[in-house]
């Protein structure tokens, strides 16, 4: 177990300079207060509100903060048949949980069948809703599983 540390004074003595590690940066899942920054799938303390200048992040309260195409259709299922029932008319929006639903195409040309549930803008009786993973900027990779990094499934 001591040898990086002899190959760090070793390094040391010979004028090498060497990057501090940070040992507070872990992979995600997160666990307790820190925030799981979704480009970097990397644990952050972030002691600020999420907002669009941090990118998408699994926040400490568990939902999916991220940007969005807008307006968006949200339906009433991820399956179909569906119905549209609102409109997500904001551009970083957060979001509930996810499900698998209907097949669509992402922006690189690939297949996911990864929805996302959150609240419409507009208020008419049907505020909850389903989107299309296509419309919300998250990384590739998490649209095939939001699970890996933290984001909970629908129940």
């Amino acid at each position: 177990m001591q040898r990086p540390i002899h190959i760090a004074v070793v390094a040391a003595l010979a004028g090498c300079s060497i990057d501090p590690i940070d040992l507070t940066m872990k992979d995600c899942p997160c666990i307790g207060t820190d925030t799981c920054v979704l480009d970097s799938k990397r644990c952050v303390a972030i002691t600020s509100a999420p907002t669009a200048s941090v990118g998408c992040v699994i926040y400490t309260d568990g939902q999916l903060y991220c940007s969005n195409t807008a307006p968006s259709v949200m339906y009433d299922s991820p399956n179909q048949p569906r119905t549209m029932i609102n409109t997500l008319r904001s551009l970083y929006s957060w979001f509930i949980c996810w499900g698998p639903g209907e097949p669509y195409t992402l922006p690189d040309s690939t297949q996911s069948t990864t929805w996302y549930f959150t609240i419409g803008d507009d208020p008419n009786g049907h505020q909850r809703g389903w989107l299309p993973g296509a419309v919300v900027a998250a990384p590739m990779q998490f649209h095939v599983d939001p699970s890996a990094f933290g984001f909970r499934a629908c129940p």
